[in-house]
């Protein structure tokens, strides 16, 4: 059973429907394979810190008019959007959740 569609926080525009369609599909395929859906995780992370500094740097705002409509709209609809890390804290829960430490279920 597929798990769930990723939920957004506004409508996906019509232009990234095929683009978050085919990141589905690749995620889909590297379901069960950690190695590889850390490579997609960091591929994802890469392609966010470009896309900031490439394109949206340059398009914030140069007053404060706009800065203060760009702020406002970010408390409407979520704020900056972020690809957090994994923190320790959830891998180490989750490691106990599964047994005890060192346990190897295989």
């Amino acid at each position: 059973m597929a798990p769930a569609r990723p939920t957004f926080p506004d409508p996906l525009p019509a232009e990234l429907e095929p683009v978050c369609e085919e990141l589905l599909a690749i995620a889909e395929k590297r379901r069960g394979n950690a190695v590889e859906l850390l490579q997609m995780l960091r591929f994802l992370e890469n392609f966010h810190h470009w896309l900031r500094d490439t394109y949206y740097m340059e398009a914030l705002p140069t007053n404060r008019q706009e800065l203060f409509d760009l702020l406002m709209q970010m408390e409407q609809q979520g704020n900056w959007p972020n690809l957090p890390r994994t923190q320790l804290r959830s891998l180490l829960a989750r490691l106990t959740q599964s047994g005890p430490m060192g346990e190897n279920p295989h």
